[in-house]
């Protein structure tokens, strides 16, 4: 099959570019492309909503239904990534006493918090009915002299 990218279609209102087809049977509205307002508006929110589904869904892995406690996160700095049993959950900032904590199940957890100019931190985790709130202050890297 053949196809050549052409014909904008300006003059249509509601489609952008399209292919001919040269002798496959398929139609021409088969390859067009709909660039409407609404079209985009409703395509940026359906990849919005994807990706926030993405980011819930390592914690539901994690816990695996299991009950769960919130431990609530202290960490400085707020943007570096948290990463709980080697699997990314977020941004320590999106953890806090004030955003309901980390959920975790109750038992030992290996964390580790990465973030731009400071030393990765691992520390290990275990928690009980009613958990304290863990207080992490990470140590900047050090500026390598030339």
């Amino acid at each position: 099959m053949k196809v050549r990218i052409g014909d904008w279609g300006l003059g249509t209102g509601d489609w952008g570019r399209r292919a001919r087809d040269s002798g496959s049977g398929i139609p021409h509205s088969a390859f067009r492309i709909p660039h409407s307002r609404s079209g985009l508006v409703a395509l940026g929110v359906l990849i919005v909503v994807l990706l926030a589904a993405a980011c819930a869904m390592p914690l539901q892995r994690l816990n695996a239904g299991a009950p769960t406690v919130s431990v609530p996160l202290a960490v400085k700095p707020g943007e570096a990534k948290v990463f709980l049993d080697g699997v990314y959950v977020g941004h320590a900032a999106d953890f806090t006493a004030l955003k309901d904590g980390l959920p975790m199940t109750i038992g030992a957890h290996v964390l580790r918090l990465e973030a731009d100019d400071y030393l990765m931190e691992t520390i290990e985790v275990i928690t009980q009915a009613k958990p304290a709130p863990v207080e992490i202050r990470m140590l900047l890297r050090p500026k390598e002299k030339k």
